[in-house]
């Protein structure tokens, strides 16, 4: 099993209604194929953590990298796992702007499984300014 974590720019301003899309149609086709993971949405930027079969893992990046959605897609942790920390989450988009929220999220759901950096990943992607 193979666990990605990338960030991308969005190309335009997402609506509520357009991330709940994304986030449905995601987590449908995600649990189909034994993936899991989740989304976090800031200042026009995207993080994403995917977990799942490594073949199933680089199909699906390859697909994200040439939606015209986003640009500038760049995988900050590619790590070999033993299990999925988030396999309740087919896709599961976490909402708040506060970084002690969004990490006891993860760290209920993932227990002691909580991926090691995971937090700083998180915490440097909620502070960075909005995209131009």
């Amino acid at each position: 099993m193979r666990r990605l974590v990338y960030t991308s720019v969005a190309t335009a301003d997402f609506a509520e209604g357009d991330l709940f899309r994304i986030v449905s149609q995601s987590a449908r086709k995600n649990g189909d194929i034994g993936l899991s993971g989740f989304l976090l949405y800031s200042n026009r930027r995207f993080l994403q953590l995917l977990e799942g079969p490594a073949d199933q893992i680089s199909a699906l990046y390859g697909v994200i990298q040439s939606d015209n959605r986003h640009c500038d897609c760049t995988v900050v942790l590619d790590e070999q796992i033993a299990h999925s920390a988030f396999s309740k989450w087919s896709m599961r988009r976490l909402r708040s702007t506060s970084n002690d929220a969004i990490l006891a999220e993860i760290a209920e759901q993932a227990g002691r499984d909580v991926p090691s950096g995971l937090d700083s990943i998180i915490r440097d992607f909620l502070s960075q300014p909005a995209a131009s």
